[in-house]
């Protein structure tokens, strides 16, 4: 049996929990949350989508079932509850924009179609490609044509992680078979920590690194940002990356790992609550009341849709596995 990487259910949890913490923090903002907020934006969706990269394989049919069939559904879900229960009038019916969130998976459709294409690179073509790619993602800011439509700017922003957690695979799986000594791995992790608090510090000390810079959405002149702030963010983003890969323990945590099997329910239904919370006052104005009720959601959110328990069954029911499997 085919062991299970334990390190991935772990970081998958810390992403959607960060996802979720993130939009909270969005709707009950505070100085220090928003600056928590900056540092989760600068890492938490290129992380992700590396992560997708890192387990993508090219299938037409998981395609369709686990990514356009629940984009399809809740694009349809979301505009409809803004519409009649948010009572948002000017909300149209449409697949072509995604719903916020959804931007995600209408993305990554994107990024498993040309699959094809990198396959069968090695080597020196991998680095050129990776290379290219990032290239092409810093130029994509300078289109102003390219936005929310269809995910484009995103997709070409994000599109050079989700490559090179595919080719990363490879790397990963050999390394995965090397033991290094205490002293290495302590040194490792050492620098991995160092180079997280670095990351931390030139965020908060670098105002013009707004949240619109890290949700690579909009072009550099919508987003007031230029190409040497959207290379920080590339930058950013790859410090984070290899420092958790090295620094997230490859073991079962408890009320962790088992919640990062099934983070698609949570990632799909949590935007429901998030618009809905946003419409009450929950909350006082403390940014310590603000913080704590968002971090007590988070996980309250988390474990109640990502559970093994419920989690397997929304995760099946949210796909169209189940249509697959009664084809067959």
């Amino acid at each position: 049996m085919k062991q299970r990487l334990y390190k991935f259910d772990n970081l998958r949890f810390l992403l959607m929990f960060l996802v979720v913490l993130g939009h909270l923090l969005e709707i009950y903002p505070s100085p220090v949350g928003m600056q928590v907020y900056r540092v989760i934006y600068s890492f938490h969706m290129p992380l992700f989508i590396f992560i997708s990269g890192y387990f993508a394989k090219y299938d037409r049919a998981k395609i369709l079932a686990n990514l356009v069939y629940p984009y399809i559904i809740f694009q349809f879900l979301y505009l409809f509850f803004s519409q009649i229960i948010l009572k948002k009038p000017d909300i149209v019916i449409q697949f072509t924009t995604p719903f916020w969130i959804l931007w995600y998976l209408m993305a990554i459709v994107f990024c498993y179609m040309l699959l094809p294409m990198f396959s069968g690179a090695t080597g020196k073509r991998r680095i050129m490609i990776i290379a290219g790619l990032f290239g092409l993602g810093l130029l994509a800011g300078y289109e102003n044509t390219i936005g929310y439509y269809l995910s484009l700017g995103r997709f070409f922003s994000f599109l050079p992680f989700f490559v090179l957690g595919y080719f990363a695979r490879d790397g990963l799986v050999w390394l995965s078979g090397i033991k290094p000594s205490v002293q290495l791995t302590d040194l490792l992790k050492l620098a991995g920590a160092l180079f997280i608090i670095c990351a931390i510090v030139y965020v908060i000390k670098s105002p013009d690194l707004t949240p619109a810079v890290f949700y690579q959405s909009m072009s550099y002149k919508m987003a007031k940002s230029n190409v040497f702030l959207k290379l920080c963010s590339y930058v950013i983003a790859l410090v984070w990356i290899g420092s958790l890969l090295v620094l997230v323990p490859e073991k079962r945590i408890p009320l962790v790992t088992s919640l990062g099997l099934y983070t698609l329910p949570v990632y799909l239904l949590h935007g429901f609550i998030i618009k809905a919370v946003g419409n009450m006052d929950l909350v006082g104005s403390l940014p310590s009341q603000r913080i704590v009720f968002s971090l007590g959601l988070t996980y309250l959110l988390i474990f109640a849709f990502s559970n093994p328990y419920v989690g397997k069954f929304l995760n099946r029911l949210f796909t169209a596995n189940w249509i697959l499997d009664f084809i067959e």
